[in-house]
């Protein structure tokens, strides 16, 4: 969860983490789905992030990822 402390590329998260493409996937569906992280895509039609509503695995590649302010407090509360 460190590593979502700010917005961070898939990519980034990929090298940053020891987890397989998969694994990833699987643990980034689940944090999003619980409401501890948000799927970000980049629209350059307002320069900005814009937060998904819902998950989509199959757009994870062009995402960012960030914790969520629920996430954060409940990884802030276990460190």
């Amino acid at each position: 969860m460190d590593e979502l402390y700010f917005v961070t590329a898939y990519n980034e998260l990929l090298e940053l983490t020891v987890l397989d493409e998969g694994l990833l996937n699987k643990t980034l569906f689940g944090l999003i789905v619980q409401g501890l992280v948000h799927q970000m895509k980049y629209n350059a039609n307002i320069n900005d992030f814009e937060k998904l509503e819902q998950a989509d695995t199959a757009s994870f590649f062009q995402s960012s990822f960030v914790a969520s302010r629920q996430g954060l407090l409940m990884h802030n509360m276990r460190s």
